[in-house]
């Protein structure tokens, strides 16, 4: 664990952040502040709970990176969404189902619930133009990333994660090399996912 939030300092403190937004004139005259939220599932959300301490004692983030459940929270933040707004989507879900990429057990048919059972692994492997495609990861995260879009929805234009409220990077790793992969562009809902993901 240590390592990983060494990892993670060491290419925040590579990768360039831009001046945030308005207040950036009088952010001129105080060190910038940048906030790191490490993974660590359920436990990650304890993240909520230091941003409203943040917020109450009024510490203004300048940037903010993530890794794993750290990424969805510190991506919701840096999108807008208040702490208390997380709080609410955190506990509004079924995260068990959330973070499942099958149905629930009970809508199965009995056919679905009886193949289930002669299989150990879930994920099928098969063949994508003559080559052998083996699954992208443990969880497809299908569900994660749908609850995701729909809590991005206000930012879904954005594409350039400097230009969110507080501009934002999230860490994922690069399967085929192993290597920290940091996300500044694209879909802030997917970059969060594969931060979360589970190779």
């Amino acid at each position: 664990m240590n390592r990983l939030f060494a990892t993670i300092l060491y290419l925040l403190l590579l990768v360039p952040f831009p001046a945030a937004g308005a207040g950036a004139q009088s952010a001129q005259h105080r060190p910038k502040i940048g906030l790191v939220l490490s993974g660590g599932g359920a436990r990650g959300a304890a993240h909520v709970g230091v941003l409203k301490v943040i917020e109450e004692l009024r510490i203004p983030i300048d940037y903010i990176a993530g890794t794993s459940m750290g990424a969805i929270i510190g991506g919701l933040y840096a999108s807008g969404m208040s702490p208390e707004e997380i709080e609410k989507a955190l506990k509004g879900n079924d995260w068990l189902d959330v973070l499942s990429d099958s149905p629930k057990r009970k809508d199965l048919s009995f056919r679905r619930k009886r193949e289930d059972e002669e299989f150990l692994v879930r994920s099928a492997a098969g063949f994508n133009n003559g080559e052998l495609e083996l699954p992208q990861g443990l969880l497809q995260g299908q569900k994660l990333l749908l609850l995701l879009k729909s809590l991005t929805l206000p930012v879904a234009t954005i594409n350039d994660f400097d230009q969110l409220r507080i501009p934002f990077r999230a860490l994922a790793t690069d399967i085929s090399t192993g290597q920290p992969v940091v996300l500044k562009k694209g879909d802030l809902a997917l970059s969060m996912r594969a931060s979360a993901s589970i190779p």
